[in-house]
C-alpha cells in the first residue's frame, strides 16, 4: 500500500518567478527566498507537522527584493527578522527533507511512498523557486505537484455556480502563513469530497 506525503509549501519571496526584464533573468533564479512555510499532510489532509522558518539573507540579496515585495515584508516585520535568522535556506532546504522522511517520506528515485509538492498556485511560484533556489528538495519531489487553484480555476470555468459553496468551507479569520497554507489545504478537502462523490 502506498502512503503518499503532501506538502504544502509557501514562500515569500523578493518578488515573483517571472522574467526580471531589466535583469534579462527569472525572479525564481534573482529573487531571495526570505520565508519558508510549510505543512505537511497524508493525503487524507491530516496534518502530520508544520513548519516556518524567516530566512537570512545578506544585506546585498534583500536590496534585490522589487519595490513591492520590499514595502510589503517591511510592513510585515518580515525584512526584520530575515536579518536577525540564523538560519540559511540550505539549512530549510534540510529541515523540510528531514520533516517529510519522519512523515515516512521517500526520495522519488528510491521508493514508492512520495511527497507532491501541493498549495495554490505552486505550479507557477513555489516550484519555479525550488528548481533554481532548492533543487535538493525539488529532486526529493515527486515531479507532479497538486495545485489547488488549477482545480479552482476548472471549477470556475465548468461549474461557477458551485463556488460560492466552497467559501463555507474557508475560515478567512487569521493571515499568518500557516494560516494561508490551512485555507488552501480547506479548499483541498472540499474538492477532494466532490470528487469522491462523482
Amino acid at each position: 500500500m502506498q502512503n503518499h506525503i503532501l506538502l504544502w509549501l509557501k514562500l515569500e519571496t523578493g518578488g515573483l518567478s517571472s522574467l526580471v526584464s531589466e535583469k534579462n533573468i527569472l525572479g525564481s533564479e534573482y529573487y531571495p527566498i526570505l520565508q519558508v512555510s510549510a505543512i505537511i499532510t497524508d493525503t487524507e489532509m491530516n496534518e502530520i507537522t508544520t513548519y516556518r522558518q524567516a530566512i537570512f539573507q545578506e544585506s546585498s540579496e534583500i536590496d534585490k527584493c522589487s519595490d513591492k515585495a520590499l514595502q510589503m515584508h517591511n510592513a510585515t516585520g518580515l525584512i526584520d527578522e530575515v536579518r536577525e535568522s540564523g538560519v540559511t535556506l540550505k539549512q530549510a532546504e534540510i529541515d523540510i527533507i528531514e520533516l517529510l522522511v519522519e512523515a515516512g517520506a521517500e526520495a522519488l528515485s528510491q521508493g514508492v511512498n512520495v511527497a507532491f509538492l501541493a498549495g495554490q498556485n505552486v505550479s507557477a511560484h513555489e516550484n519555479q523557486f525550488l528548481i533554481y533556489q532548492m533543487p535538493t528538495l525539488k529532486n526529493f519531489l515527486h515531479f507532479s505537484n497538486l495545485d489547488i487553484a488549477a482545480i479552482g480555476l476548472a471549477q470556475n470555468l465548468w461549474n461557477p455556480e458551485s463556488a460560492s459553496e466552497m467559501g463555507m468551507y474557508t475560515d478567512w479569520s487569521d493571515d499568518s502563513p500557516n494560516a494561508k497554507i490551512r485555507r488552501t489545504i480547506q479548499s483541498a478537502k472540499y474538492y477532494k469530497n466532490k470528487i469522491e462523490n462523482l
